[in-house]
């Protein structure tokens, strides 16, 4: 459910799926820039479009086929071209998260976000931070045989989106 600290910042808990918050921000085909995501599940996806719908966000929730979810992203790059900052991650104990702890699919998170008022775009959600509150382990399986089942985590398989991305080894 989403709370409201004051007029402009808010919270979302949920189901993290698909984060790509850490490191360098990653190129995203559909935008056609480079920028860190992550989709989150709320807990309670009915409260949530409420408040989208309430406070004008310009987000909205989508279902992915497996439930409704909301995608927070922030840009790589600022509108000047400069280098943009990552999103802030911290652990369950407020401390900075390791960034070498890559967020699996599954964790539960919380994330700080405000709203910048635009009269062309409506309320543009500001990722301020991310709260990893249970954290699953990122599982990459790189050569799945077909009997398996897709477990949902990010890096399934050698598809072309992610020949791109740096291999640890």
């Amino acid at each position: 459910m989403t709370t409201e600290t004051d007029k402009k910042t808010f919270f979302v808990t949920g189901t993290a799926m698909w984060a790509k918050v850490l490191g360098e921000p990653r190129m995203d085909q559909l935008a056609g820039r480079k920028m860190w995501s992550i989709d989150v599940y709320p807990e309670d996806p009915k409260a949530f479009a409420k408040d989208l719908k309430t406070y004008k966000i310009n987000k909205q929730l989508k279902d992915k086929e497996d439930g409704p979810c909301i995608t927070f992203t922030r840009s790589g790059l600022t509108r000047e071209g400069n280098n943009m900052s990552p999103i802030p991650i911290y652990g369950p104990d407020n401390s900075p998260w390791d960034a070498n702890t890559l967020i699996g699919n599954g964790s539960e998170v919380t994330v700080r976000f405000k709203l910048n008022q635009s009269l062309k775009y409506g309320n543009i959600v500001w990722v301020e931070a991310i709260k990893v509150l249970d954290h699953k382990p990122y599982l990459a399986n790189m050569f799945p045989d077909d009997n398996d089942d897709d477990d949902g985590q990010a890096g399934q398989g050698a598809s072309e989106e992610f020949l791109d991305d740096d291999v640890p080894f």
